[in-house]
């Protein structure tokens, strides 16, 4: 991958990010659970969990994560 699409592919990524977490802004008021999941391994779970996590708590939010993959917990 030349280095133009890698930082392509990353800036999409940082957007969806941003896109979940505006729409979980939208009722501030009340408590948010986001599920992520997938019927297959290796799909990135883990890592859109923990990146959508870190986006909810930059704006000072609590975040909880329970991983429930009992053959391989990722978090």
């Amino acid at each position: 991958m030349v280095n133009s699409e890698i930082i392509n592919a990353c800036a999409i990524t940082c957007f969806a990010y941003n896109n979940l977490y505006n729409r979980s802004e939208a009722s501030n008021h009340m408590t948010q659970i986001i599920s992520v999941h997938s019927f297959r391994g290796g799909t990135g779970k883990s890592n859109t969990t923990a990146n959508l996590a870190a986006l909810i708590m930059r704006q000072g939010k609590r975040v909880g994560i329970i991983d429930t993959d009992i053959q391989s917990p990722g978090i």
